[in-house]
């Protein structure tokens, strides 16, 4: 799990540091804050998945569900532009991003060995 959390913390700041010259759709609803949490959020359900999927081709499940997990997202961005304009433009770029960077970090570090107090 704290891989996880710290996979989806680096997203939140690169989410954040990203979001900052998209145009938002709605400035009340995603801001800064609402991108972080969401980042740290998808790092969690990742670690989760993580954790779950076990088996000989344990990675190889792994990164497809990831990518299916993208997928869903994408659609469901499409389904969300009929409602707020420039949702896909802006929250595509984001779930990209989120979702390469908990993918890739949070196996990473599950297998380095992190202090602990």
């Amino acid at each position: 799990m704290r891989a996880g959390l710290i996979a989806g913390s680096v997203a939140a700041v690169a989410a954040v540091l990203l979001s900052l010259p998209l145009h938002s759709p709605s400035d009340t609803l995603f801001n800064s804050a609402a991108v972080a949490v969401t980042a740290i959020a998808a790092g969690v359900a990742v670690a989760v998945l993580w954790r779950r999927l076990s088996g000989a081709h344990h990675l190889r499940h792994f990164a497809a569900t990831v990518i299916a997990l993208f997928a869903a997202t994408a659609v469901a961005l499409i389904v969300g532009e009929a409602q707020l304009e420039r949702m896909l433009e802006f929250g595509l770029p984001l779930a990209a991003l989120i979702f390469a960077v908990t993918g890739v970090l949070t196996p990473l570090l599950d297998r380095a060995a992190l202090p602990t107090r």
